[in-house]
């Protein structure tokens, strides 16, 4: 589990780390952490988070700005969750329309983390059962798409197109790096900078190209072909 704490005092930060370590090893939870102590710092990189502990009162940006701008995206699949940490007891109301997972008193981190973890549990786990599904904003509505099956995915000027096992395709106006971080766990390789194939549809696979389920074959771009080979061998193995 990759837990952020966000939060512009330092002094908490250390204390809440310490917590926070007692009690994920005293429950065999396996888990990374890293800090930040402004807004803007999270927003650029809290993609790569399954839960974020944000401080609701930091200077510039406050926690529910932050959470305001994380919940415009909240149909895509790895929007993370959020635990709202304060001092100030009356901010729970205004807190509850940011849609956080748990708000969270300072004074009280010891005896309130245990219920934040239960709930992040019950969360995780119905989030599980529908993982399999990617929202995609084609023509001005979202479609969610089943991730099974997605064939590839490249670019087409300022459009990710996702190009399905069916031969139907869809178009996001976005970069595809975007996708491909957020799509990191769901069995895609990259093999050119504006590429991603979904690797169990490989059916052919050469030095230079590959073939996919959908019929077509796209070729391997030279900074690409050491891991593309490595991850395709690597599931060729797992299935065996």
């Amino acid at each position: 589990m990759k837990i952020a704490i966000c939060d512009d005092d330092n002094n908490f930060i250390n204390e809440f780390n310490h917590i926070l370590k007692t009690f994920c090893l005293s429950n065999n939870i396996e888990f990374t952490t890293d800090n930040f102590t402004s807004g803007r710092e999270i927003l650029e990189c809290y993609l790569e988070y399954d839960i974020i502990f944000l401080d609701i009162d930091m200077p510039k940006i406050n926690g529910f700005t932050v959470a305001d701008k994380i919940n415009e995206k909240s149909d895509e699949v790895k929007t993370p969750y959020i635990v709202f940490i304060t001092s100030h007891d009356n901010l729970v109301w205004d807190a509850q329309k940011k849609r956080p997972l748990y708000f969270i008193r300072k004074r009280k981190v010891d005896s309130e983390l245990s219920d934040v973890f239960t709930l992040l549990m019950k969360e995780m786990n119905r989030k599980t059962q529908t993982s399999n599904r990617y929202s995609v904003k084609d023509s001005g509505r979202y479609v969610h798409i089943n991730i099974d099956n997605i064939c590839y995915i490249d670019r087409e000027g300022n459009y990710t197109v996702f190009h399905m096992i069916d031969g139907g395709e869809y178009r996001e106006r976005s970069k595809v790096e975007i996708h491909r971080k957020k799509l990191s766990d769901y069995g895609f390789g990259q093999i050119a900078k504006c590429c991603l194939v979904k690797i169990d549809k490989i059916i052919e696979f050469s030095k230079d190209e590959l073939t996919l389920e959908c019929g077509i074959t796209l070729p391997i771009s030279g900074p690409f072909k050491k891991q593309i080979s490595e991850d395709y061998f690597k599931y060729i193995s797992d299935t065996l």
